[in-house]
Protein backbone atom coordinates (compact mmCIF):
# COMPACT_ATOMS: atom_id res chain seq x y z
CA UNK A 1 0.00 0.00 0.00
CA UNK A 2 1.43 3.53 -0.63
CA UNK A 3 -0.24 6.59 0.16
CA UNK A 4 -0.59 10.53 -1.44
CA UNK A 5 -1.15 12.79 1.00
CA UNK A 6 -3.30 15.96 -1.28
CA UNK A 7 -2.66 19.56 1.06
CA UNK A 8 -4.76 22.47 0.16
CA UNK A 9 -2.58 24.85 0.28
CA UNK A 10 -3.12 27.86 3.63
CA UNK A 11 -5.52 30.93 2.93
CA UNK A 12 -4.42 33.06 0.20
CA UNK A 13 -5.34 36.90 -0.62
CA UNK A 14 -8.65 36.82 -1.26
CA UNK A 15 -9.12 40.49 -1.34
CA UNK A 16 -6.02 41.82 -2.61
CA UNK A 17 -4.90 42.09 -6.39
CA UNK A 18 -2.83 39.21 -5.78
CA UNK A 19 -4.59 36.73 -4.57
CA UNK A 20 -2.14 33.97 -5.74
CA UNK A 21 -0.27 34.79 -2.23
CA UNK A 22 -0.87 33.76 1.34
CA UNK A 23 -1.72 35.83 3.92
CA UNK A 24 -0.55 35.81 7.55
CA UNK A 25 -3.01 33.71 8.63
CA UNK A 26 -2.57 31.00 5.83
CA UNK A 27 0.91 30.92 6.93
CA UNK A 28 -0.12 30.08 10.13
CA UNK A 29 -1.64 27.09 8.89
CA UNK A 30 0.95 26.10 7.19
CA UNK A 31 3.56 25.99 9.92
CA UNK A 32 0.60 24.67 12.15
CA UNK A 33 0.19 21.53 9.73
CA UNK A 34 3.89 21.17 9.59
CA UNK A 35 3.94 21.06 13.46
CA UNK A 36 0.99 18.46 13.53
CA UNK A 37 3.01 16.27 11.52
CA UNK A 38 6.16 16.07 13.24
CA UNK A 39 4.01 15.14 16.25
CA UNK A 40 2.27 12.90 14.86
CA UNK A 41 5.49 11.25 13.31
CA UNK A 42 4.60 11.39 9.60
CA UNK A 43 7.22 10.94 7.17
CA UNK A 44 7.55 11.70 2.80
CA UNK A 45 9.49 9.87 0.58
CA UNK A 46 8.63 12.34 -1.68
CA UNK A 47 6.99 15.98 -2.23
CA UNK A 48 5.61 17.62 -5.10
CA UNK A 49 4.44 20.92 -5.28
CA UNK A 50 1.82 22.77 -7.69
CA UNK A 51 3.47 25.48 -9.82
CA UNK A 52 1.32 28.65 -8.27
CA UNK A 53 3.00 31.24 -5.67
CA UNK A 54 0.60 30.46 -3.09
CA UNK A 55 1.50 26.44 -3.45
CA UNK A 56 5.38 27.46 -2.72
CA UNK A 57 4.82 29.91 0.12
CA UNK A 58 2.58 26.83 1.88
CA UNK A 59 5.51 24.53 1.45
CA UNK A 60 7.73 27.04 3.03
CA UNK A 61 5.78 27.68 5.66
CA UNK A 62 4.97 23.89 6.26
CA UNK A 63 8.69 23.31 6.36
CA UNK A 64 9.26 25.69 9.30
CA UNK A 65 6.83 24.06 11.52
CA UNK A 66 7.94 20.52 10.56
CA UNK A 67 11.90 21.47 11.79
CA UNK A 68 13.47 18.55 10.22
CA UNK A 69 14.60 18.05 6.45
CA UNK A 70 12.33 17.24 4.13
CA UNK A 71 12.77 16.02 0.65
CA UNK A 72 13.18 18.10 -2.48
CA UNK A 73 9.88 19.35 -3.94
CA UNK A 74 9.74 19.12 -7.91
CA UNK A 75 7.43 21.18 -9.24
CA UNK A 76 4.68 19.69 -11.23
CA UNK A 77 1.72 22.56 -12.77
CA UNK A 78 -0.25 19.77 -13.75
CA UNK A 79 -1.49 20.16 -9.84
CA UNK A 80 -2.16 23.97 -10.34
CA UNK A 81 -5.84 25.25 -9.59
CA UNK A 82 -8.43 25.97 -12.24
CA UNK A 83 -7.87 29.72 -14.00
CA UNK A 84 -10.43 30.71 -12.38
CA UNK A 85 -9.89 34.38 -14.21
CA UNK A 86 -10.56 32.69 -17.24
CA UNK A 87 -13.74 30.75 -16.28
CA UNK A 88 -15.30 34.35 -15.04
CA UNK A 89 -14.24 36.32 -17.45
CA UNK A 90 -15.53 33.39 -20.17
CA UNK A 91 -18.82 33.93 -18.59
CA UNK A 92 -18.61 37.54 -17.79
CA UNK A 93 -15.95 40.54 -19.17
CA UNK A 94 -16.54 42.37 -15.96
CA UNK A 95 -14.86 39.75 -13.74
CA UNK A 96 -11.90 38.81 -16.13
CA UNK A 97 -9.16 40.33 -13.58
CA UNK A 98 -9.15 41.22 -9.99
CA UNK A 99 -9.56 44.31 -10.24
CA UNK A 100 -12.64 44.35 -12.17
CA UNK A 101 -14.02 41.63 -10.68
CA UNK A 102 -13.94 43.63 -6.95
CA UNK A 103 -15.22 46.51 -8.34
CA UNK A 104 -18.19 44.53 -9.43
CA UNK A 105 -18.47 42.68 -6.61
CA UNK A 106 -18.30 46.18 -3.87
CA UNK A 107 -20.98 47.30 -6.22
CA UNK A 108 -23.46 44.58 -5.30
CA UNK A 109 -25.32 44.93 -2.08
CA UNK A 110 -24.14 41.48 -0.63
CA UNK A 111 -20.47 40.57 -1.95
CA UNK A 112 -19.80 37.36 -1.41
CA UNK A 113 -23.56 36.06 -2.03
CA UNK A 114 -23.30 37.65 -5.19
CA UNK A 115 -19.53 36.19 -6.30
CA UNK A 116 -20.95 32.40 -5.18
CA UNK A 117 -23.59 33.37 -7.70
CA UNK A 118 -21.73 34.42 -10.52
CA UNK A 119 -18.95 32.00 -10.19
CA UNK A 120 -21.55 28.94 -9.67
CA UNK A 121 -22.89 30.03 -13.24
CA UNK A 122 -19.50 30.79 -14.86
CA UNK A 123 -18.53 27.17 -14.03
CA UNK A 124 -21.82 25.66 -14.88
CA UNK A 125 -21.04 27.42 -18.36
CA UNK A 126 -17.29 26.12 -18.77
CA UNK A 127 -18.23 22.52 -17.56
CA UNK A 128 -20.96 21.92 -20.36
CA UNK A 129 -18.13 22.27 -22.83
CA UNK A 130 -20.11 24.22 -25.17
CA UNK A 131 -18.00 27.41 -25.14
CA UNK A 132 -14.68 25.98 -24.49
CA UNK A 133 -12.52 28.04 -27.31
CA UNK A 134 -13.67 30.69 -24.58
CA UNK A 135 -11.39 29.46 -22.10
CA UNK A 136 -7.69 28.90 -21.23
CA UNK A 137 -8.29 25.47 -20.51
CA UNK A 138 -11.45 23.53 -20.83
CA UNK A 139 -12.62 21.26 -18.32
CA UNK A 140 -12.01 18.41 -20.00
CA UNK A 141 -8.23 19.40 -19.73
CA UNK A 142 -8.00 20.13 -16.41
CA UNK A 143 -9.76 16.80 -15.79
CA UNK A 144 -7.11 15.27 -17.72
CA UNK A 145 -4.37 17.01 -16.37
CA UNK A 146 -5.01 16.26 -12.91
CA UNK A 147 -5.60 13.08 -13.12
CA UNK A 148 -2.51 12.69 -15.26
CA UNK A 149 -0.67 14.35 -12.24
CA UNK A 150 -1.52 11.83 -9.85
CA UNK A 151 -1.24 8.68 -11.39
CA UNK A 152 2.78 10.38 -12.12
CA UNK A 153 3.11 10.96 -8.27
CA UNK A 154 1.54 7.40 -7.64
CA UNK A 155 4.20 6.30 -10.39
CA UNK A 156 7.39 7.39 -8.17
CA UNK A 157 6.14 5.69 -5.20
CA UNK A 158 7.14 2.03 -3.80
CA UNK A 159 5.10 -0.14 -1.84
CA UNK A 160 4.64 1.36 1.77
CA UNK A 161 5.91 5.06 0.70
CA UNK A 162 3.94 8.23 1.21
CA UNK A 163 3.89 11.49 -0.93
CA UNK A 164 2.38 15.17 0.05
CA UNK A 165 1.46 17.26 -3.28
CA UNK A 166 0.59 20.46 -1.97
CA UNK A 167 -2.30 21.95 -4.65
CA UNK A 168 -5.51 23.90 -4.57
CA UNK A 169 -9.22 22.71 -3.56
CA UNK A 170 -10.44 22.35 -7.04
CA UNK A 171 -7.68 19.49 -8.00
CA UNK A 172 -8.57 18.07 -4.85
CA UNK A 173 -12.00 18.06 -5.26
CA UNK A 174 -11.67 16.54 -8.86
CA UNK A 175 -9.78 13.17 -7.57
CA UNK A 176 -12.37 12.62 -4.67
CA UNK A 177 -14.89 12.90 -6.78
CA UNK A 178 -13.54 10.79 -10.29
CA UNK A 179 -12.24 7.90 -6.84
CA UNK A 180 -15.94 8.28 -5.53
CA UNK A 181 -17.51 8.33 -8.97
CA UNK A 182 -19.58 11.53 -8.32
CA UNK A 183 -21.39 13.20 -10.75
CA UNK A 184 -18.80 16.01 -12.06
CA UNK A 185 -21.54 18.94 -10.83
CA UNK A 186 -20.46 17.42 -7.34
CA UNK A 187 -17.24 18.77 -7.77
CA UNK A 188 -17.63 22.26 -7.71
CA UNK A 189 -19.90 22.29 -4.17
CA UNK A 190 -17.28 19.57 -2.59
CA UNK A 191 -14.71 22.15 -3.69
CA UNK A 192 -16.28 24.87 -1.67
CA UNK A 193 -16.21 22.71 1.29
CA UNK A 194 -12.26 22.00 1.25
CA UNK A 195 -10.18 23.91 4.61
CA UNK A 196 -7.30 25.79 3.85
CA UNK A 197 -4.36 23.44 4.67
CA UNK A 198 -7.24 20.59 5.02
CA UNK A 199 -5.58 17.03 4.30
CA UNK A 200 -6.70 14.38 1.68
CA UNK A 201 -5.89 10.87 2.05
CA UNK A 202 -5.67 8.56 -1.41
CA UNK A 203 -4.51 4.74 -0.93
CA UNK A 204 -2.92 2.88 -3.61
CA UNK A 205 -3.35 -0.46 -2.77
CA UNK A 206 -3.52 -3.85 -5.25
CA UNK A 207 -3.53 -1.25 -8.06
CA UNK A 208 -6.53 0.17 -7.18
CA UNK A 209 -6.89 4.46 -5.86
CA UNK A 210 -9.58 4.63 -3.07
CA UNK A 211 -10.22 7.82 -1.27
CA UNK A 212 -9.24 7.67 2.58
CA UNK A 213 -10.25 10.48 3.87
CA UNK A 214 -11.52 13.74 3.08
CA UNK A 215 -10.70 17.16 4.36
CA UNK A 216 -8.41 16.26 7.51
CA UNK A 217 -8.54 19.42 10.06
CA UNK A 218 -8.67 18.75 13.48
CA UNK A 219 -4.83 20.16 13.75
CA UNK A 220 -6.35 23.73 13.22
CA UNK A 221 -8.87 23.76 15.33
CA UNK A 222 -7.25 23.18 18.57
CA UNK A 223 -8.84 24.39 22.84
CA UNK A 224 -5.47 25.99 23.32
CA UNK A 225 -5.26 28.52 20.59
CA UNK A 226 -8.95 28.33 18.84
CA UNK A 227 -9.56 27.65 15.33
CA UNK A 228 -7.87 29.06 12.33
CA UNK A 229 -10.36 27.34 9.72
CA UNK A 230 -10.89 28.81 6.69
CA UNK A 231 -12.21 28.46 2.76
CA UNK A 232 -10.37 30.56 0.63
Amino acid sequence: MSCVYLLRHGQASFEADDYDALSALGEQQARRTGEDLLRRGIAFDQIVCGGMQRHGQTLSALQQGFSKALPNAPINPDWNEIDHHSVLGGFDTRLATAASMRKYLLAQSHPEKAFLTVFTRAVTRWQSGQHDADYTESWREFKGRVISALDTTFAGLEKGQQALVVTSGGPIALVVASLMQLPETNWFNLNWTLVNTGITKILRTGGRLMVSSVNEHQHLDTPSSGSLITYK
